[in-house]
């Protein structure tokens, strides 16, 4: 007897290519992936999170996500997990979870849902990435402008921030008590707009060199 198995033979290389290509692109994705089913436990999870958590896969597969985000945090992923479900999507969703170590990182999820062929639920498709460096960045730039701010409103002083472009960006009272314009009127107006005329050009001239003289000016 003879069978000509040519197309099957064709249907079972083309499955181990893409295999070979899903594989390759899992093991090497830049992004951390974690997979959970129905309760929020780990299905699946590749290097990158391995490597940006410092777990062992064995540490974390068939765990609760619970049990890795910080005590706070877990309140709001029992909220926000069955929302999940019903929407089959979320963006930028942001969690502490912590490093094997024992310290912990800002991350941001972005997550879709995986249905059956018969649209049941399959599991959770994640990728996230770790943002700490960005958290700490921004609390530091908001704690810097607070100082700022509690500084320039302290004195008799007009103190004004200007961008590349000479706009202004940030005035204190003392600034808009000088001049009689409003804050909402100073931001993004040139600078060279509260100059006279006449000596615009030595606003123009330190704005481009970003070096600033003493000088009088109406």
């Amino acid at each position: 007897a003879i069978r000509d198995v040519t197309e099957h033979k064709r249907s079972q290389e083309a499955r181990r290519e893409s295999q070979e290509k899903y594989q390759a692109l899992y093991e090497n994705a830049p992004l951390a992936y974690q997979s959970l089913d129905e309760e929020g436990c780990f299905i699946d999870i590749n290097p990158a999170w391995l490597k940006t958590l410092g777990y062992n896969r064995e540490d974390v597969v068939g765990k609760w996500i619970g049990d890795f985000l910080q005590p706070d945090w877990k309140p709001q992923f029992d909220t926000d997990f069955p929302e999940l479900k019903r929407r089959g999507f979320t963006h930028d969703v942001q969690f502490k979870m912590r490093h094997r170590l024992g310290h912990y990182l800002d991350v941001s999820f972005d997550c879709c849902v995986g249905y059956t062929l018969d649209g049941r639920f399959k599991q959770t498709y994640w990728v996230f990435k770790d943002i700490t460096e960005r958290k700490l960045a921004e609390g530091a730039l908001k704690e810097s402008e607070e100082r700022f701010r509690t500084l320039a409103e302290g004195i008799s002083e007009g103190v004004a921030i200007s961008d590349e472009e000479g706009r202004l960006i940030e005035v204190n009272q003392a600034c808009t008590e000088i001049s009689g314009y409003s804050r909402d009127e100073m931001i993004g107006m040139p600078v060279a707009n509260l100059v006279a005329p006449k000596h615009r050009y030595l606003a123009e001239k330190n704005a481009k060199t970003g070096f600033t003289d003493r000088y009088e000016v109406q």
